[in-house]
């Protein structure tokens, strides 16, 4: 096996696709962001010698002479080092890509940041609260037939719920609803159908998904403030926003409703 073939970790009769196979699989092994190597570049100019040497045209001819040798070997290794600094010129162009040219521009980030602020002070500060002396209470058949639990919509005065907790409803006088001050989503509710207050839970309710604005709220500060390398990183934090995004603003389209 010659020194090409151990190079390129390849047999000694392997054709032209293997060839080209091994070349990018050992390139990638030496891109900056998974080989940070001193020797990197030196390992990568002695692939592509390889690479040449072996899918050259002048080796399927007549032997070469020592000197077309060392031509061969120079050239090669000049078209490896222009190859390996086009591909660190290229990798560091994305790397320097501000994150803010990444889907969304910085004056949308700070709205974003604005909009979490929102969200988190909608979520933990004080209910509000209103009386429903006068509701109705219907059965909800779509949820009951999809579950083992009887499920009622309580509406009035412009409000309306779901909840398992039928039977406190329908003997109750009056309701007091619980919601929160901005987006106006039911946080719990309180009935008087017995000596005693008792308060119950919708349904569906924001509880368990609180901790999704200070998440977009996090992600997003840290994409202000803090200065991301690399480009992959980049894209998570881009990314983690979207999600959560989406994934809270579909929750509180399913509370409201």
């Amino acid at each position: 096996m010659s020194s090409y073939h151990r190079i390129l970790d390849i047999p000694p009769g392997a054709d032209e696709q293997a060839i080209k196979k091994a070349f990018r699989k050992k390139a990638l092994q030496l891109h900056p962001d998974h080989n940070q190597s001193p020797t990197a570049e030196a390992e990568f100019i002695e692939l592509t010698i390889a690479y040449e040497h072996l899918t050259s045209k002048r080796n399927h001819s007549a032997p070469a002479t020592i000197s077309e040798n060392e031509r061969i070997r120079d050239e090669a290794k000049a078209y490896a080092r222009m190859r390996y600094e086009k591909f660190i010129r290229r990798n560091t162009a994305y790397e320097r890509l501000s994150i803010h040219k990444i889907f969304w521009g910085k004056n949308v980030t700070v709205l974003i940041l604005i909009i979490s602020c929102v969200f988190m002070y909608d979520n933990f500060a004080p209910k509000k609260e209103k009386t429903l002396s006068g509701f109705k209470v219907e059965k909800n058949e779509a949820m009951s037939t999809r579950s083992s639990y009887n499920y009622y919509k309580v509406s009035g005065d412009g409000i309306s719920f779901s909840t398992r907790d039928g039977y406190e409803v329908l003997k109750s006088r009056k309701i007091i609803v619980s919601y929160t001050p901005i987006i106006g989503v039911i946080s719990s509710f309180r009935s008087d159908y017995d000596r005693f207050t008792r308060e119950y839970s919708p349904t569906f309710s924001l509880y368990e998904f609180t901790f999704l604005p200070v998440v977009i709220f996090v992600v997003t500060l840290v994409t202000l403030l803090v200065k991301v390398r690399t480009f992959e990183n980049k894209l998570l934090l881009k990314f983690m926003i979207i999600i959560a995004m989406i994934t809270y603003l579909i929750v509180l389209l399913i509370a409201k409703l």
